[in-house]
């Protein structure tokens, strides 16, 4: 059946109807708009929850993501500032060791008394202060190694060696520092630690600036 058709169908049955049809087509309408605007309100009211729901979830979502950024931001100050302190002690022990490894060497500003025997006593003096600088340098690098950037730690660990050849040198030629021989060997080999020594303690402190001034590996140390 076509749509003419079906238009013909429709248009006799209301004919036959007189004006009750025309009531029952009103009334149909009526109630079909009705119907409509019901079933609209209820999809909008639908809408609204929904809505209401989505925007309660990303409130929601947003203060945990916020809460966890702030927490995170509150722990990285902490690890920044603690590693600060790490490397602040690590450069401290570490010019000091410094200072009497130079004067050690005969390279730091000091007075030489002109007694032979008082001479001795200031030199077993420095070379004992240099021993405990080392040891406390050490100690205190293998404590806290884990706070200090690894590649600072390195370079750290670096100087500590030059220093340890040194004792290690002046306990394998002391007993025969007294000969011309012996003594050539120690001094040279104490010159080259010493070299090493200081180099590795401008790269440390380098490293140590550019950290502080927040530099491309201080960035890549922290994340």
């Amino acid at each position: 059946m076509t749509f003419k058709e079906v238009l013909e169908v429709e248009t006799t049955v209301l004919l036959s109807l007189g004006g009750g049809g025309s009531i029952v087509l009103g009334l149909s309408s009526y109630l079909g708009k009705r119907w409509a605007d019901r079933a609209l309100q209820d999809q909008q009211h639908k809408y609204a929850q929904l809505n209401l729901q989505m925007q309660n979830q990303l409130d929601l979502a947003t203060r945990r993501l916020q809460v966890e950024l702030d927490a995170i931001g509150h722990l990285h100050k902490l690890r920044t500032e603690e590693t600060v302190s790490k490397i602040a002690g690590l450069w401290k022990r570490i010019a000091e060791m410094q200072n009497w490894f130079n004067i050690l060497a005969g390279e730091g500003l000091r007075l030489v008394p002109a007694d032979n025997e008082a001479r001795k006593k200031q030199d077993d003096e420095v070379r004992l202060s240099f021993y405990q600088s080392l040891n406390d340098a050490q100690k205190y690098l293998h404590e806290e190694m884990l706070f200090v950037p690894k590649h600072m730690t390195d370079v750290a660990l670096q100087i500590l060696s030059a220093a340890q050849r040194e004792t290690f040198n002046f306990a394998t030629f002391g007993p025969f520092l007294a000969t011309g021989e012996m003594f050539m060997q120690y001094r040279k080999a104490r010159a080259e630690d010493l070299k090493t020594f200081n180099e590795k303690a401008s790269e440390l402190e380098e490293l140590a600036r550019e950290y502080l001034a927040g530099g491309p590996r201080a960035n890549s140390a922290q994340g």
